[in-house]
Formats: structure tokens, sequence, C-alpha cells
């Protein structure tokens, strides 16, 4: 009829989307990390603040701390190379988390705009991460290389390097993860210290864990609480066992880790740990050879010779110390090819390498651990996981402190980027 509308027409359906496609990802996440560095790169004084503070911070330490209590400087004898390890990881921390805090709150409005165009939030947080990475990773070597030239500290850069970053990048996923929850970067900085100095607090080097109240050890108060009125008490915890509230600081696990690597993984240890494995290997044959047996006596006569090497200068030490354990293997190894130097003022292995201060640590763990071996009444009986003890026992395996506490190092850094992704998911999410 005249004068009545006409139906109105079915909308056309719109086409699908593009399939997304490997190359789009790659290109999308090469953006991301393109501009996460140019964000870093163009914030002149924040770049300038970034490189220069961490040789400035290794400075003022390694200055303050090269004090030796025999008068005359030497790393053997250097009283405070357990607080430098100690403190440069804190100073990792430190770095890592400023560096991000307000990284996410910084693009907001990037991420606001940006939330209906397909944007890949794990894309935003590798590429975030991985260009503090970088900078973390410029940041501890300049540290490293400042301080460890002032403490005297050789052929270790590379130990000290991957616990200083991966406690760095604990510190950078924190400090993204902070930076998700608040939107005023004033605030973000202001939560740091509730981060940071339980770290210092419970990361076993202010304050020893013998000397820490043994209620923070839950299981023993537990086990103390049950055992009221009754006449026997429970066994105490060992006094080198860590607070189980201290085994969530990161700080705690790459401390434990470095010093182990300082006393364990420096070349002079590195070689008599070789030299007495080999010797301990062909002791349990039961009949040696001629040939075993001159290996043998070689092999007691290099362990000798290493453990008490001198030479004119580090690189000397260094050399030697390769050169005894090539002529070994080659069956030509003679004490007399390695005669005292010439020098007035020889260079020793044991200066060079092993600090005092750091293998008392150790050996202190070791003989904890060793107690509880031979002297427990149950001979099957676990020992305990001690600070500082070379092997740790988790759900009935045995595995190696550094192994062991590298895996945690990772845990710490990937929980709260886990948690970042979740966050910002949520968040872009909302209306």
């Amino acid at each position: 009829p005249a004068g009545e509308a006409e139906p109105a027409a079915a909308p056309k359906p719109l086409p699908p989307p593009p399939a997304r496609r490997p190359d789009g990802a790659l290109l999308h996440l090469a953006t991301h990390l393109k501009r996460a560095f140019l964000s870093k790169l163009r914030n002149r004084a924040n770049l300038y603040t970034t490189l220069l503070e961490a040789p400035a911070l290794a400075l003022l330490i390694a200055s303050v701390l090269r004090y030796s209590e025999d008068g005359e400087y030497t790393f053997a004898a250097a009283f405070h190379i357990p607080t430098y390890l100690f403190l440069s990881l804190v100073v990792a921390l430190f770095l890592g988390l400023t560096n991000s805090a307000d990284e996410v709150i910084r693009d907001r409005g990037m991420l606001d705009r940006e939330r209906g165009h397909g944007l890949r939030v794990w894309h935003y947080v590798s590429a975030k991460f991985a260009s503090l990475a970088f900078f973390a990773f410029v940041q501890c070597t300049v540290y490293l290389l400042v301080g460890n030239s002032v403490l005297g500290i050789h052929d270790m850069f590379g130990h000290y390097l991957l616990w200083m970053l991966l406690t760095a990048l604990a510190g950078v996923a924190a400090g993204l993860f902070i930076s998700s929850l608040v939107r005023d970067p004033k605030t973000a900085l202001n939560i740091i210290p509730l981060v940071l100095i339980p770290q210092i607090i419970l990361g076993g080097a202010l304050i020893k864990y013998e000397e820490m109240n043994s209620n923070l050890d839950l299981v023993y108060s537990v086990r103390k609480w049950m055992a009221r009125g009754e006449d026997g008490q429970p066994e105490p915890p060992s006094e080198l066992k860590v607070p189980g509230i201290c085994e969530l600081m990161p700080l705690r696990w790459s401390y434990e880790a470095t010093v182990i690597a300082q006393d364990k993984l420096n070349p002079l240890a590195v070689s008599q740990d070789e030299l007495e494995a080999e010797i301990r290997e062909l002791a349990q044959i039961e009949r040696l050879s001629d040939e075993q047996l001159a290996r043998l006596r070689a092999a007691k006569d290099a362990l000798v010779l290493v453990s008490s090497l001198e030479a004119g200068s580090r690189r000397a030490v260094r050399r030697q110390l390769a050169d005894i354990r090539r002529a070994l293997d080659e069956g030509t190894f003679k004490m007399a090819d390695y005669p005292a130097p010439d020098s007035e003022d020889p260079v020793s292995s044991i200066d060079l390498y092993q600090n005092q201060k750091v293998r008392d640590l150790v050996s202190k763990a070791e003989m904890e651990t060793g107690d509880y071996r031979l002297y427990q009444d149950d001979p099957d009986r676990v020992p305990p996981n001690v600070f500082f003890g070379l092997k740790k026992h988790y759900f009935g395996s045995e595995i190696a402190t550094l192994r062991a506490n590298f895996l945690a190092m990772l845990g710490f850094i990937a929980a709260p980027l886990l948690a970042l992704g979740i966050s910002l998911r949520r968040q872009l999410r909302k209306v």
C-alpha cells in the first residue's frame, strides 16, 4: 500500500578477519621491540643515569670494601669479598626494579589506543622485558669491570655476570609487574623499598641465618607448638638451614650461588677438584698397572704443585695451571718443568684465586652437612639443606646447589612476567 515504509535491507555480513600469519606475528614483535628500545634511548637523562650509576656504585662499593687484615691488600686476605658479592646483587636488584617500575605506566596511553587493533599482550611483555634485559646486561657488565678491577678479582667475570644478571632480571620482572598494578610513577617507586628491604634483611648476609629468630622456620615452629605439654621437644633445625620465609627471596638464592661459584669455580679450585677426582678414581682400583701407577703419582704431584703454584704474574699463573692439566693428560708432566719463579714478588695461585672469608663460609656448611651424615642415629636420614651447602635434597632427590639456584632464579623471573601478562590482559579487556 502507498505510504508504507519499505523493510530495511539486511546488513551485509562482515568479511572474516585475516588469518594471523607467523610473519605478521614476528613483525608485531619486532615493532614492539623497536619501540621499547627507542623509548629508552630517546630519554637522554634516563639513559645517562642508567649507564653512569652502575660504574659509580661499583667504584664506591669496591673502594670502601678494599680492606685486608694483613695491612697490604690481597684478594686472598680481603675481608669484605662476601659483602661485595652481596652488595653487587643488591645493586643488580635495585637497578632492575628502578629501570622497570614505570615502564607500563608510561605506555598506558599506547596500550589503551591499540587494544582494539589486535594488541598482543605477550609480544608487548616479551619486547619490553628483552629491551630492559639488554640494558641490565650492560649495567652489570660495566659494574663488574670496575668493581672486580678495584678488588683484584680475576677470572670470575662470567660467573659473577651470570648471577648478577639473573638477579637484575628478577628485579626487572618484579618492576614491570608493579608498574602494571598502579597508575602513578611515584606510587610504583614507593613500592620498591617494600620489595628491596626484605631482600636485604633476609638475604643471608646482613643477618646470618644462625643468628635469626628460629621461629621464622615455619616447620620447626609448628612442631614446637604441637609438642607443648609433651616431655620431648622437637629437634632444633640446623643452624645454617634457611628459614622458610627466606626461601621466597631471590637475593638469598643468587647470593648463595655467587659465593659457591667463587669458592668452587675459580681456576685453582677447578684444577684441584679435577685432580682429586682423578686420584680417588685411580685409588679405588685394586691392582694398578705400571701406567696407572705412574699416572697416580703424577696426579698427586700435580695437586701439590697447583696448590702452591707461584709465578711472576697473574697471566703466568693461569697459563701454568692450563699447562699442568695438558701435560698430565699427555703423560708428559714433570715437577722439574715448573721451577720457582725468579721474581722478587711472585704471585701465588692461592693469593690470586682463593679468598679466605669465602672459603670459611663454604667450609662451615660442609662441616655442618658432614656432622649430620656421620653422627645421625638413622644412617638413611637425608642431610639438611644448609646455606652454602654444595648439594641440596628436594623431594627425595639430590641436586647440585648451583643448578637448583639457577632454576629457582628462573622461577623468580618467570612468575612476575606471567602475572604481568595475565594482569594486562584482564585490564585491557575492560571497557
